[in-house]
């Protein structure tokens, strides 16, 4: 079934992050992953399929591990680095605590969206921070960009 507040949030969540992909000099690698988790989001949230679920959650996992490396690689002299690490954690809570509501049937659906939209909100803030540090980061190190 095909959840409209999701796919719509995925859609405007999706799109402020790729402007910032298109308006930072960012590493490649950065880009390709951030842009394989909105399509799997998008294709997630707009279809039926298992497969773009499998793809969604498996892209979401790879992209926590490579966040982690990039805030800890790139951030760790920063001092966004623990509202970072929190926003990244958070993100992933609210994920969990909406797909543990729905399951245990303790809120309606209205309720569960909000939940997931907030983890989508939160994933945006994340790379909209990582952008602008990893763009930082690539203007005084060009090496890090290719």
């Amino acid at each position: 079934m095909v959840n409209k507040n999701l796919f719509q949030s995925s859609l405007i969540c999706g799109f402020i992050q790729s402007l910032f992909l298109y308006m930072h000099k960012l590493p490649p690698f950065f880009i390709f992953i951030v842009s394989c988790g909105i399509c799997g989001s998008v294709l997630n949230h707009g279809y039926t399929n298992s497969y773009f679920k499998f793809f969604d959650r498996a892209v979401m996992t790879i992209g926590f591990v490579i966040n982690g490396l990039y805030i800890n690689t790139f951030m760790y002299d920063s001092p966004d680095y623990v509202l970072t690490w929190c926003t990244m954690v958070g993100a992933v809570l609210l994920y969990l605590f909406s797909k543990f509501l729905k399951k245990m049937d303790i809120a309606n659906l209205a309720i569960t969206d909000v939940i997931h939209m907030m983890a989508h909100g939160l994933l945006t803030f994340l790379h909209m921070l990582l952008s602008i540090h990893l763009n930082n980061k690539c203007n005084k190190n060009h090496i890090l960009c290719y």
